[in-house]
């Protein structure tokens, strides 16, 4: 038991449950064995296997099942948090490099729930919460390959509820940022159904003339 083959027998415990399907039972016995032994030198490799255990609860797509998109997102945000946690404690391991990856692809997974909520709103009439989605997307999951159909969709939301000014805003930076892209050509396209922006008035003096 006071043996180096003691401590880590404990972590390839923690292995085989992960491999097994049991994340539970591994994720508390990775915690345990950074409890017992936080400065192993495969304390990195533990923390890592914390954020794979979430990140393996993950559903994939399947064409005969709903979208991933549909389903509870609560597995990866853990997995985010576990992975950030473990970059902040060993932000120059091996291990880092790998978590700063899985980091990448959960939150694409997480942009791609909030467009497909939008896009849910959007065919139900339901433009406010369509913008809403939309704009949660630009701040929070930006340059993940979504800014162009969400400028898009909160733009014809915003036409919908007879906004120019904003739908003009959106179509906009759409046409100048992503000139290339399809949606580019529809906000184009749509920019023209536009009202005209006003042109300010010019400033008038309505004091006496000395």
């Amino acid at each position: 038991p006071y043996s180096s083959w003691a401590r880590l027998a404990l972590l390839r415990i923690a292995d085989t449950n992960l491999e097994r399907g049991k994340f539970s039972e591994a994720v508390d016995g990775y915690r345990n064995f950074l409890k017992y032994y936080p400065k192993h030198d495969q304390a990195p490799f533990a923390r890592l296997q914390i954020g794979n255990a979430y990140f393996d609860q993950i559903p994939e797509d399947w064409w005969f099942l709903p979208p991933t998109v549909e389903k509870d997102q609560a597995n990866i945000r853990r997995a985010i948090d576990a992975f950030r946690q473990m970059i902040s404690i060993y932000p120059n391991s091996k291990e880092s490099t790998v978590a700063k990856a899985r980091i990448k692809e959960c939150r694409h997974k997480l942009a791609a729930h909030e467009f497909y909520v939008a896009q849910f709103y959007f065919e139900r009439e339901k433009y406010k919460g369509t913008i809403l989605r939309s704009n949660h997307l630009l701040t929070h999951y930006p340059n993940l390959g979504l800014d162009t159909q969400a400028l898009l969709i909160g733009a014809k939301a915003h036409i919908a509820q007879e906004e120019p000014v904003k739908a003009r805003e959106k179509l906009s930076r759409l046409v100048e940022e992503f000139a290339e892209t399809k949606e580019a050509k529809d906000a184009k396209l749509l920019l023209k159904t536009l009202p005209a922006s006003p042109t300010p008035a010019s400033p008038t003096s309505t004091g006496n003339i000395p």
